[in-house]
């Protein structure tokens, strides 16, 4: 559970990673499936959640150094960015955003209303922690005005 916690971020509306243990299921039923349509013959799935970690684990712990430099929840995929993180929304559900990359991120900045030079300036700043907590801040006022759904209109 020590590689998980790595995995989940630190704001209030993440969720427990149970995907590892569906993941790892899924891919068993799709090869399962696979060797039936093959040899005609059934198979045993077995699905351990240590066994999905343990796969999984090697991204975390290969790039703790890059990605981990202070305690948790001021990290990059710990919910310290405010580019990488979930947010509440107007109808108290949970939005995720994703937009490390520059033209994903500038993205994200036009459809949370940021006009093209305030979306210069912020990209300027993206990898400076310092600035991160404001962001946030910021990032997390805007999607409380529309709904999940609303926000899923605007950023598809």
């Amino acid at each position: 559970m020590l590689v998980l916690s790595e995995m989940v971020m630190s704001s209030s509306c993440s969720v427990e990673p149970t995907w590892v243990v569906r993941l790892a299921c899924a891919l068993g039923i799709v090869l399962a499936l696979f060797e039936r349509s093959r040899s005609n013959k059934g198979q045993v799935i077995d699905a351990a959640m240590i066994d999905g970690v343990a796969y999984l684990s090697t991204f975390v712990t290969s790039r703790v150094k890059l990605w981990k430099t202070g305690p948790r929840g001021t990290n990059w995929i710990d919910g310290g960015a405010p580019f990488y993180n979930t947010y509440y929304t107007a109808d108290g559900k949970c939005i995720a955003l994703g937009a490390i990359e520059p033209q994903f991120y500038n993205a994200a900045l036009k459809g949370l209303g940021f006009n093209k030079e305030e979306r210069k300036e912020l990209m300027s700043i993206q990898n400076d922690t310092t600035t991160w907590p404001g962001t946030k801040a910021r990032f997390a006022e805007l999607f409380k005005t529309k709904t999940r759904d609303e926000w899923l209109k605007v950023h598809r």
